[in-house]
């Protein structure tokens, strides 16, 4: 069973970003394929981790690491997250499964901390400031597609 809704956020996909290469800057793309074997096809981590084939984040925790280093704004491609998502931050609970779009199942693996390259992207503090608020990591549990716009509904065991 699909659940749109946790608390009345409606959570959409608005930025997908891909590295090819360790330490390279995030690559928009409009849509991109994920399977169970590599993750996100194209990703520098495609293939090599199970429980960090994606990584999410959402714009309040971005907003709220903005707030916290007092700018007014940061880039959310430098936190190096693949999947940007509005409508508040999703609890890091292990073995919580999101379907996003029609196809795409994923499964969140756990907190995705942040580590000193922050205060290299985003100024002195940020890998403190980013605690509690980096985002999640998660497997893929069955092949698909997201493309910008897709919704992620919560999955009910």
């Amino acid at each position: 069973m699909k659940v749109s809704e946790e608390l009345g956020n409606i959570r959409k996909v608005i930025s997908i970003g891909i590295r090819p290469v360790k330490k390279a800057p995030l690559q928009t793309v409009t849509e991109a394929d994920l399977d169970t074997t590599n993750g996100l096809n194209g990703d520098h981590y495609s293939g090599q981790s199970g429980k960090r084939q994606l990584t999410l984040i959402s714009e309040q925790e971005i907003k709220e690491t903005a707030n916290l280093l007092k700018k007014e704004s940061i880039d959310p491609l430098m936190t190096r997250r693949n999947l940007l998502y509005s409508g508040g931050p999703i609890s890091e609970k292990e073995n919580r499964r999101i379907a996003i779009g029609n196809d795409l199942l994923i499964e969140i693996t756990g907190p995705c901390f942040p580590c000193n390259q922050m205060d290299k992207n985003l100024g002195e503090g940020a890998e403190k400031a980013m605690q509690g608020r980096a985002g999640l990591t998660a497997k893929v549990v069955r092949d698909g597609k997201i493309k910008m716009g897709d919704e992620l509904f919560f999955i009910e065991k």
